[in-house]
């Protein structure tokens, strides 16, 4: 993995975290965080895809996607399995 796909799967992952707390109201810790979840799903995304063989010369489009759908997938998954209590989300939910 060359410094331009390593460079295209931070970006993609923190602008998909980022413009998912925008998308997904509930359930989740804040935009810092989304956008961390979404990094530490892209890397994870592109990594496996490295590993399967996706060649380098796919490039930037094909880890762009491994990249999206690894950041989107962390994420919601995160608001279903551990959604955040606050106050606004109980209120919502049971009231």
């Amino acid at each position: 993995m060359n410094l331009e796909l390593f460079v295209t799967w931070i970006v993609v992952g923190l602008l998909t975290g980022w413009l998912l707390s925008f998308v997904l109201k509930h359930g989740g810790y804040g935009r810092i965080s989304d956008a961390i979840l979404g990094l530490a799903g892209s890397g994870a995304a592109s990594t496996v895809a490295a590993a399967f063989g996706a060649p380098s010369e796919a490039g930037r489009g094909a880890m762009a996607g491994a990249a999206f759908v690894g950041a989107a997938l962390i994420t919601v998954l995160q608001r279903k399995i551990l959604p955040s209590r606050t106050l606004r989300n109980v209120r919502t939910t049971y009231g």
